[in-house]
């Protein structure tokens, strides 16, 4: 559910004129490759699973289309911050699903000359995001409700987690600007539309 609806929220918002690498929910996948002097270095990064991935690449640029560099206008993917059950009535489930956007803009390439833009892409956003305060459907999501909660404090840096080299590129000073956008979506499922779960065969393949 988690990625459907992180997908629900990204269809919302990926025609916005500063939009220029989009995801929706990401992973934070691990991996190690080597150096120069073939030394191993771990790598952490923020992958999503339907992005394209160029598996011909003999070095990590196969999962850097989500990070930060000035070469992109802007970046922008989903969190999962988890989805709480919040009751059932008949055959009607409700949750609430939680997520943190995380946005980092290159106001060079934007044309931008002020030190921030985030406050126009998080109105632009939230505008997007909550239409006309009406809920809506989308497959078998019922009375979808996206709701803006909290713009987190910059005093934090969304970037720790990944292996960004954070004082050299310096992505987090001007030219550059970033922001979390923390959301909850309150949908429910009909259980009557749930698909029976039918197994197929396995897929004889070789891990990439």
């Amino acid at each position: 559910m988690t990625n459907d609806i992180g997908d629900i929220i990204i269809s919302k918002i990926n025609l916005l004129p500063f939009i220029d690498k989009i995801s929706g929910v990401v992973k934070i996948v691990s991996y190690t490759i080597m150096d120069k002097d073939n030394k191993p270095i771990k790598k952490t990064l923020p992958v999503y699973c339907k992005a394209p991935i160029n598996l011909d690449a003999c070095d990590d640029s196969r999962y850097l289309d989500l990070c930060p560099d000035d070469k992109k206008k802007s970046v922008l993917y989903l969190e999962d911050k988890g989805i709480r059950f919040r009751s059932a009535e008949g055959n009607k489930i409700s949750f609430t699903a939680s997520f943190d956007l995380v946005c980092w803009l290159n106001l060079s390439l934007l044309g931008v000359p002020n030190c921030s833009f985030s406050a126009i892409a998080i109105t632009n956003i939230i505008k997007e995001l909550i239409g006309k305060g009406v809920p809506f459907q989308s497959g078998i999501y019922q009375r979808i409700s996206i709701k803006p909660i909290f713009e987190q404090s910059k005093n934090t840096n969304p970037f720790t987690k990944y292996s960004y080299n954070i004082e050299q590129q310096q992505i987090l000073m001007f030219p550059y600007d970033y922001f979390v956008l923390s959301l909850d979506v309150d949908f429910l499922i009909d259980a009557r539309c749930i698909d029976t779960i039918v197994l197929n065969p396995p897929i004889d393949c070789l891990r990439a």
